[in-house]
């Protein structure tokens, strides 16, 4: 953590975007915390982190596309990526693209997976960077504001978001469970 404050106290907005390509939400707090001392402009800091995450992400998605048959097929297992899930990523991006990605986005839960499978399964990537897009624009502001206004605590901030980003899950799979739950009993009623 010190070396990102220190590297974004020296080089401000010239290394910003590189290091939110490669560990975005984290950056983005601690640079939002430092445009909160007055080392950096907070708009210019939420304008680099939307630029940052889609260009992380896009790369991802290329990763994916790329080595469908190659990387994946290697090194995939490494990220949680078997050839049976690749197949079913593949059916599931026919009906939920837009729903799977956005929240992968949102809530980070299985984030990478979910961005090289989409590049993998071959997704239209223009419906794919606007998803991405739209996704970062409402997140940024949420970790540019836990920055700039809670940023003192910076030390405990990562382990604030992943306890976020597990409850989110939780309330998600719960639903989902609940839906199923709801169409079965339906199901049964009607017969």
């Amino acid at each position: 953590m010190y070396t990102i404050v220190h590297l974004l106290e020296t080089y401000k907005y010239l290394i910003l975007l590189p290091l939110t390509i490669i560990e975005g939400p984290i950056v983005t707090i601690t640079a939002s915390f430092l445009a909160s001392l007055g080392y950096l402009n907070v708009f210019i800091v939420y304008g680099i982190s939307v630029l940052g995450d889609v260009i992380a992400d896009s790369l991802l998605y290329l990763l994916g596309r790329i080595g469908r048959h190659t990387i994946i097929p290697r090194y995939g297992r490494f990220v949680g990526i078997t050839e049976e899930r690749l197949h079913f990523a593949e059916e599931h991006y026919k009906k939920h693209l837009m729903k799977t990605i956005f929240f992968g986005k949102v809530t980070n839960v299985p984030n990478i997976t979910i961005l090289i499978t989409a590049g993998a399964s071959r997704v239209n990537f223009k419906k794919y960077f606007l998803i991405v897009f739209i996704a970062e624009i409402l997140k940024q502001p949420i970790l540019v504001f836990i920055g700039y206004y809670f940023g003192k605590s910076y030390i405990s901030i990562e382990k604030v978001l992943g306890s976020i980003y597990k409850a989110l899950a939780i309330i998600f799979i719960a639903a989902i469970f609940l839906y199923i739950v709801y169409r079965i009993i339906m199901r049964r009623i009607q017969k």
